[in-house]
């Protein structure tokens, strides 16, 4: 999946990427950080809801290695990915 770069999210929306932005910024949104949290959250979702490996994960959303991944993850949660799940995994 990786990161949805705002020029192909504004083809896809059939918009110029300006008025792309004018539109976020109407609503206080930055697109990066913005897009940055939807996959964050799917991250968490998938690492509650399934059973990929953490080098799955990091490979379906576009880190170079899982060491990479985890440092990500362990600087917005606070915590790495594999205590994350066996806290919160159902």
């Amino acid at each position: 999946m990786g990161k949805l770069p705002i020029k192909l999210a504004a083809e896809i929306l059939r918009l110029n990427v300006r008025t792309l932005q004018r539109r976020l910024s109407a609503e206080n949104i930055i697109y990066k950080p913005f897009i940055e949290q939807l996959v964050f959250d799917e991250v968490k979702r998938r690492l509650c809801e399934t059973d990929e490996s953490i080098t799955q994960l990091a490979n379906r959303y576009g880190y170079s290695d899982s060491a990479h991944f985890t440092r990500s993850f362990k600087r917005v949660a606070g915590m790495t990915p594999s205590a994350y799940r066996r806290k919160y995994q159902k």
